[in-house]
């Protein structure tokens, strides 16, 4: 079966912003470069289940933006490498005293292995799915981290992750299901994660369509402004909670190089933005050898 690359960004329920890995891996010596760029803004946000209007109410709004580059390598047929690397710049305006704010720095790095379970096609059985697993580790970006304000661009934490994904095409119908599930744990008493995705595509000649829901949800954690926020706990360690849907258009051209629009719009959570996100990336396959 011919490689099916499907290009998405996955928007994360903390400031950065990483490559949506899955199931599809790279071909055998094949390597995928990735330059992207993300921007979201908002200007209102959630403390706990509560919306705040203080940025709206000051005319300000927390404007995000980062550039990243993401690379896959197909190391045997059924193993992948990755890494992302990332810079990311955020600004405000004037709100509750705080002034207005500009904050940058490297985000955070992501670095990972995916090893196939299983692959469409090869059982003989129509409805065996591709099946991936991942290990990652997380690197915390250099960015500065301020405890008690609300001017992050990351929880400042390194950790590791890991997370099986799963894909299906439907025939030749152009047709197929994406998604994944996983757990993340990070240092700096950031609470662990889980957090998942569902989505569906529809491949149109070089075009691809595609509609996903993702869920990202800390397991412990209080509040903003809860019972010992800025002194027993700070923003990093609170309970973040982000559910969005996503939208996106790609076309693949005829040397194999993908480019892909994406759009976000948080539709519910806990201790964040109402973030609405837009991005840009372009896959290039390169042959490295076999």
């Amino acid at each position: 079966m011919k490689r099916f690359s499907l290009t998405l960004l996955a928007i994360g329920a903390t400031a950065g912003t990483t490559f949506a890995q899955s199931a599809w891996l790279p071909a055998e010596g094949e390597l995928l470069l990735t330059p992207g760029y993300t921007f979201f803004t908002f200007d209102k946000f959630l403390v706990g289940k509560q919306q705040v209007t203080v940025l709206k109410d000051n005319n300000a709004r927390w404007n995000q933006h980062a550039g990243y580059i993401s690379t896959e390598y197909g190391v045997t047929p059924r193993l992948a490498a990755d890494l992302t690397l990332g810079y990311v710049r955020a600004d405000t305006g004037d709100f509750a005293g705080f002034g207005r704010t500009s904050t940058d720095g490297l985000a955070d790095t992501s670095i990972g292995f995916r090893y196939q379970l299983l692959k469409e096609g090869e059982s003989g059985n129509a409805w065996t799915p591709t099946v991936a697993i991942r290990v990652g580790a997380i690197i915390e970006g250099t960015y500065k981290v301020d405890y008690a304000a609300p001017l992050n661009l990351g929880d400042g934490a390194s950790g590791f992750e890991t997370s099986l994904l799963f894909g299906k095409q439907i025939g030749g119908s152009g047709f197929g299901l994406f998604g994944d599930i996983g757990y993340r744990w990070r240092s700096q008493d950031v609470p662990e994660d889980i957090f998942g995705s569902a989505g569906v595509f529809q491949r149109l000649g070089g075009f691809t369509l595609s509609f996903a829901y993702r869920h990202t949800q800390a397991l412990s954690g209080g509040d903003i402004g809860g019972p010992g926020f800025g002194a027993t706990y700070g923003f990093p360690q609170v309970k973040e909670v982000s559910q969005l849907i996503e939208g996106g258009l790609g076309y693949t051209d005829k040397g194999g190089r993908t480019y892909q629009f994406t759009v976000a719009q948080k539709i519910d959570g806990r201790n964040t933005g109402e973030k609405f996100v837009l991005g840009f990336a372009v896959t290039l396959p390169f042959q490295l050898g076999r």
